[in-house]
């Protein structure tokens, strides 16, 4: 997952958004949750991009699948309700970067299904804060067995 996280932040390295207290700043990656909040520490968390393993599986003894999600969270406290336009751009952008090269580091390759997911509920409930979810298949290196017959 260090892998996906360092190719996205140089996929997204001009990349800019509004933080919680209005200034224009770059992505945060996170791999599998948001930092623990510490006492007295405001550092803003939004805008961000969560990578989190979800599961993996062995669907037979030559054949393994990682599933990963790109979490993409802005803060957008315009009146219109437009954040989500910008947690598409991010979403887009994830999609586009590994279906150009679907490999990462030369052992992870990407599969279909690519599912792009938006937050059903753009209601006052969820302002100003707008997310985004890309799941992932990945193929994954499997591991063998050597056999030594005892006699």
């Amino acid at each position: 997952m260090e892998t996906l996280k360092e190719r996205l932040e140089v996929v997204f390295s001009s990349y800019r958004l509004k933080n919680e207290g209005g200034l224009l700043v770059p992505l945060n990656f996170y791999l599998q949750n948001l930092p623990a909040p510490k006492r007295n520490d405001d550092t803003p968390i939004f805008p961000h991009v969560v990578i989190r393993f979800e599961q993996s599986r062995d669907e037979g003894y030559e054949t393994a699948y990682a599933d990963v999600l790109f979490i993409a969270g802005v803060f957008d406290d315009d009146s219109e309700y437009q954040g989500y336009q910008d947690v598409m751009s991010i979403l887009e952008k994830i999609r586009q970067e590994f279906l150009r090269d679907h490999m990462a580091d030369g052992r992870f390759w990407l599969e279909f299904p690519l599912t792009v997911l938006t937050s059903d509920d753009f209601s006052a409930s969820a302002y100003p804060y707008f997310f985004g979810v890309v799941e992932s298949k990945w193929r994954i290196p499997v591991m063998t067995q050597n056999l030594e017959w005892c006699e």
